[in-house]
Parts: C-alpha cells; sequence; structure tokens
C-alpha cells in the first residue's frame, strides 16, 4: 500500500535488544500528514537498516510504501504501519502497484478503449476500433436540422 504526504513530525530514534534473540534493533517513527481534501494524520515507522536507507526530513513531501499489521494482546488489538520504502512525492517507487499512472504505462487511455474491446488494448497492441462519441450530436438523437427527438 502506498501513502503520499508530508512529514510533519519525526519521534526521537529507539533502540533496545531483543529479550530473545539478543539481538540489537532500531525504530525510527514519524508522523506524515497526507494532502487529500480531508488531510489525514499517520503515525508509522521505519525498522533496522531502513533508517539509514531512508533518511527523512521534516517538511519533506515523500511517498511512503507501508506494511499494515494488527496484533492482539491480552484481548485488545493494536495496529503498527511500518514503512519499507520511501521516496520524493511524485517519484515512482518502482513495484507492481495497482495506480492508475502504471495502467497508463501500458498503453491504456480512456480514449484508446471502446466497449467490447479486447485485452490487446491495454498493452497499446492489437486492433482497436474508434467507438461513436455517446455525447457527439450524431449519437444524441439529433437530426440533420438540429432538433432532437426527445420527449423533454
Amino acid at each position: 500500500m502506498e501513502v503520499e504526504g508530508t512529514i510533519v513530525q519525526i519521534m526521537p530514534l529507539v533502540s533496545g535488544q531483543s529479550a530473545r534473540t539478543g539481538n540489537t534493533w532500531r525504530k525510527q517513527e514519524f508522523l506524515l500528514e497526507t494532502s487529500a481534501q480531508y488531510p489525514k494524520k499517520i503515525f508509522m515507522s521505519l525498522m533496522g537498516e531502513k533508517i539509514d536507507q531512508f533518511p527523512l526530513r521534516e517538511g519533506e513531501r515523500v511517498r511512503v510504501s507501508v506494511d499494515l499489521e494488527s496484533r492482539e494482546y491480552n484481548g485488545r488489538w493494536y495496529s503498527d504501519i511500518r514503512a519499507w520504502k520511501i521516496a520524493p512525492a511524485g517519484q515512482e517507487l518502482g513495484g507492481s502497484f495497482n495506480t492508475l499512472s502504471n495502467m497508463n504505462q501500458g498503453g491504456y487511455t480512456p480514449s484508446t478503449m471502446s466497449p467490447g474491446s479486447n485485452s490487446d488494448s491495454l498493452s497499446g497492441g492489437g486492433a482497436q476500433s474508434e467507438a461513436p462519441d455517446p455525447l457527439s450530436a450524431s449519437s444524441a438523437g439529433e437530426d440533420s436540422t438540429g432538433a432532437d427527438d426527445l420527449p423533454f
């Protein structure tokens, strides 16, 4: 899943040692605010080497790939949002995301699709038939005099 927004706050780096394995761990938490009509604040974290791989700066607009996870503890559920890839906003993150921009890379545009077209149109190949424009005068029920045959 991808989220785009501005980093509004970076929390202090937290580290420790696993009681189970004895390995050390590091966690960097930060607050991201989306830029939608109704902005949302999302608290997420980076773990381990990802902290060094993706340095954070407050005020920076970024696109973040996250994993969502919930777990139960003593009858209550807790959710965790972990960032695994961060890039400047507007830059593609790579991978196979179901976004409109990735669909357009395959040659799909609304003008190239027509009702009943085959899947070859999605990849930009194959024969494409030109569909009539449903809003043009000839298909809106008007005759050559400009009068329509609509009852209202």
